[in-house]
């Protein structure tokens, strides 16, 4: 445990930089059942604080997926920047499963197939060959 420094001063090299995680907030991906019921003290409110990444459908990892994650949280309350000492708010811990990714499948293309007649070359080579075949009967006819 880290103490007698400032918040700054605390593991810089673990500190996340801004365009490390694009995090969000709000409960757009939480459950109505799984938010907390109102607070029934009389004049007390309940804040509760989602955040969530949005994942994209290419590039993601599936190894990070499909496994059960133990989080441990805390947290210290420090009166400002400057301050070396700090109100410690107790650990938490609970563990959550995250899921496996979904799977997609890419709808198949349909491609219209056109017959060509037997009788008419179809392609570079056929015609290649069609020509061979005519100059050939051509020179057996003149000799």
């Amino acid at each position: 445990m880290v103490t007698s420094q400032t918040w700054l001063a605390q593991a810089g090299d673990l500190k996340e930089e801004a365009d490390d995680i694009s995090w969000s907030a709000g409960t757009t991906h939480v459950p109505e059942a799984s938010r907390p019921a109102a607070s029934t003290t009389a004049d007390f409110t309940k804040h509760v604080c989602y955040f969530y990444e949005e994942l994209k459908k290419i590039g993601r990892n599936p190894k990070d997926f499909d496994k059960d994650l133990n989080l441990t949280f805390g947290a210290r309350i420090y009166a400002d920047d400057n301050a070396t000492t700090f109100l410690s708010i107790p650990e938490s811990t609970s563990s959550i499963k995250k899921g496996a990714l979904p799977t997609y499948v890419s709808a198949a293309v349909e491609t219209e197939t056109t017959q060509t007649n037997s009788n008419t070359p179809s392609g570079a080579p056929e015609l290649v060959m069609s020509l061979a075949s005519l100059f050939m009967l051509f020179f057996s006819l003149v000799y």
